[in-house]
């Protein structure tokens, strides 16, 4: 799969309909320049807060959508409400988020991140949507090494 990348984040609309519901990766590059936390965050520093306790998704390693944590599948799956008119962008399709949310260990992710694993029989996503934005939140001990990046305008 090809990943693209951007100098900037496109308008939110483009990233919406290019990336999102193609299920496009891509990077906004220099998008986390100037933040401590990319000298900080090593794998050490993360096995230090393995007790910390962070909400995560277990999701598939197998089959159409494995190690996605969210889909676009067709609208006629699921029995919905209308969305507000401002907020639809096709009428056909919706975002399916995969698996409830638990909170477990830190260290349980990076278990299943160990680079030296041959397979990974579980994976899981860590739900940090707006995780830091609570002083006593569940990621409270990263907040000092983040800021805004230059990107997060139309993220909200």
């Amino acid at each position: 799969m090809e990943v693209a990348w951007l100098p900037a984040p496109p308008d939110p609309r483009t990233f919406v309909l290019e990336y999102v519901t193609k299920s496009r990766p891509v990077v906004f590059a220099g998008a986390l320049d100037g933040w401590p936390a990319r000298a900080r965050w090593t794998r050490a520093f993360f096995e230090a807060h393995g007790a910390a306790l962070v909400p995560l998704a277990p999701l598939p390693t197998s089959g159409p959508a494995a190690f996605f944590d969210k889909t676009i599948e067709p609208a006629t799956r699921w029995a919905h409400a209308p969305a507000a008119p401002d907020a639809v962008v096709r009428e056909d399709v919706l975002l399916a988020v995969a698996a409830d949310r638990e909170l477990r260990p830190l260290a349980d992710l990076l278990r299943a991140t160990d680079p030296s694993a041959r397979t990974c029989a579980v994976a899981f996503y860590a739900d940090g949507a707006g995780n830091l934005e609570a002083a006593d939140g569940p990621f409270a001990f990263l907040r000092s090494d983040v800021s805004p990046p230059r990107c997060a305008a139309f993220l909200k």
